[in-house]
């Protein structure tokens, strides 16, 4: 897709999160790489086998170009998107009861009788999503990328400050998109 074209695609410390022109090309890539290649009958992203990881990898460095240094940031990456999909599949499950399409009919099956009849999980996820005091507004957006896009000159080594990065994070109405969003930003 993009072999041949020099594309500005990083992942710069100390997040190592994807950012740059091209970022958006990267995710693109990477959500269908997912989609063709992540198997869904595992328990967890660690589960899955080292072909698959492999496999997953060849298709991102041949897609985009991409340098063997960036493997593993590219690979976290993949585990974040994975993890969207996962979402995604389990939402449309509980809210509309409907298999997506690109989920076969053995992966949809296996998911509802291994994963999701037992709600201990979802019931451990609720407990912790309860206890984060922040909470992003962003959706997949990386925080570095949002700064990236902030900047002045994007070939400038000068970065919008914390401060003004936090102020993305709020509403269109100018209000906090946390309650204690104020206490936190001024202490």
């Amino acid at each position: 897709m993009a072999k041949g074209k020099n594309l500005d695609i990083h992942f710069p410390p100390p997040y190592y999160k994807v950012w740059g022109k091209h970022a958006s090309l990267f995710k693109a890539e990477a959500s269908v790489c997912i989609r063709q290649r992540a198997p869904l009958q595992i328990n967890s992203w660690k589960d899955m086998c080292e072909d698959d990881y492999e496999g997953m990898w060849k298709y991102m460095k041949s897609q985009l170009d991409l340098s063997d240094d960036v493997k593993d940031h590219a690979m976290k990456q993949l585990q974040s998107q994975y993890k969207n999909r996962y979402y995604n599949v389990r939402k449309a499950y509980r809210v509309q009861k409907v298999r997506l399409d690109d989920v076969s009919p053995e992966d949809w099956d296996w998911l509802i009788h291994h994963k999701w009849s037992n709600g201990t999980r979802s019931l451990k996820n609720q407990v912790n999503r309860s206890k984060q005091e922040i909470k992003s507004i962003t959706g997949t957006k990386s925080i570095v990328q949002t700064a990236f896009d902030m900047k002045e000159d994007p070939k400038s080594d000068k970065w919008p400050d914390a401060v003004n990065v936090w102020k993305a994070n709020m509403r269109a109405d100018g209000t906090w998109c946390i309650p204690n969003g104020e206490q936190i930003m001024w202490g």
